[in-house]
């Protein structure tokens, strides 16, 4: 019974990884409150839109393409108080920088402010839909 080799017995697992697609629709299926409502604001504002967009091989929650660049909207939770988050973040928003868009970052109570929201797009030529 216990014939099983040394080797079959500690073969490496492989890392069970989605592709961005993948990821890119469960993070829709699974949007928050705050997505959720961002949305929503734009949608009622006549603002065009992508929602969880893959580009240059990030996931970002909201595309606008604007007249001179695209800007990139991300929404963050409390996760992205925490150090490594924002470490993560700051090398992601400068790689998407250099790739020429512009970045804004709202947390999920800044959302909760229409007209806040709607004074930050105003600084960018959107396109209506």
């Amino acid at each position: 019974m216990g014939t099983m080799s040394k080797k079959s017995k500690h073969k490496k697992r492989r890392k069970f990884r989605l592709s961005k697609q993948d990821c890119q629709k469960l993070l829709i299926k699974n949007a928050t409150a705050a997505e959720l409502l961002f949305k929503n604001i734009l949608i009622r504002h006549h603002i065009q839109f992508e929602f969880q967009k893959i580009c240059y091989g990030y996931i970002v929650d909201f595309f606008l393409p604007c007249l001179d660049r695209g800007l990139i909207i991300e929404i963050d939770g409390g996760i992205h108080n925490r150090k490594d988050v924002k470490k993560k973040d700051g090398f992601r928003q400068k790689n998407l920088e250099r790739k020429g868009f512009c970045l804004i970052r709202f947390s999920n109570s800044d959302v909760e402010d229409e007209i806040t929201i709607l004074d930050a797009l105003s600084n960018f030529k959107t396109r209506p839909t």
